[in-house]
């Protein structure tokens, strides 16, 4: 749901306080915390917390071709070479790790 409020703050971000938005996409991000995205580089990962400041470019544990962690972690705001590209379904094995089943 907080993705769907932060570019829904950003479509229309005259009718909102900047500051307020600043400080909900510091602590939200734009993908949201257990969210997986695809990076520009056909790796994917589920997102582990968001970079203040950084909005677009959260810390990801990578996943592997069937969605289960693979213990690498990659900090795109740091990590420049990589750009998340957009948000994607999790898939099972992504989400029963989240859940700890």
């Amino acid at each position: 749901m907080s993705d769907k409020a932060a570019h829904a703050m950003l479509q229309d971000i005259q009718k909102f306080d900047r500051a307020t938005v600043r400080i909900f996409l510091d602590t939200m991000g734009l993908f949201p915390i257990g969210s997986c995205v695809e990076l520009d580089t056909g790796l994917w990962g589920r997102v582990v917390r968001a970079t203040p400041g950084h909005h677009t470019r959260p810390l990801i544990e990578e996943l592997d071709d069937d969605g289960r962690a693979t213990g690498r972690l990659i900090d795109l705001s740091k990590e420049r070479q990589f750009k998340a590209m957009g948000a994607v379904e999790c898939p099972r094995a992504a989400v029963a790790a989240k859940l700890g089943v």
